[in-house]
């Protein structure tokens, strides 16, 4: 089942955060705790890790593009695997 990974809420006045690099792309295969990206905020970067194993299926967001908190950047999922995003 295909999961959306969202920008985490990294400190209680975080709003928006900056995708500054991504390490994978469409298509790749992930592990459980690899980096998936680099998330900057005004105070931080950190590296958003993989929650599962699985398929980028798709990347949602590109580099440099600021996002809201909870935004959806990418999902992952079972190769090939079909999704909808729903707003």
């Amino acid at each position: 089942m295909a999961h959306v990974i969202t920008i985490p809420k990294l400190g209680l006045t975080m709003e928006k955060g900056i995708i500054a690099k991504w390490y994978v792309k469409e298509g790749d295969s992930v592990s459980k705790g690899e980096s998936l990206f680099a998330l900057e905020t005004d105070k931080i970067t950190n590296d958003i890790e993989s929650p599962e194993d699985a398929y980028v299926i798709a990347i949602l967001v590109d580099e440099d593009e600021e996002c809201d908190v909870n935004a959806p950047v990418c999902v992952l999922g079972e190769k090939d695997e079909k999704y909808e995003l729903y707003n």
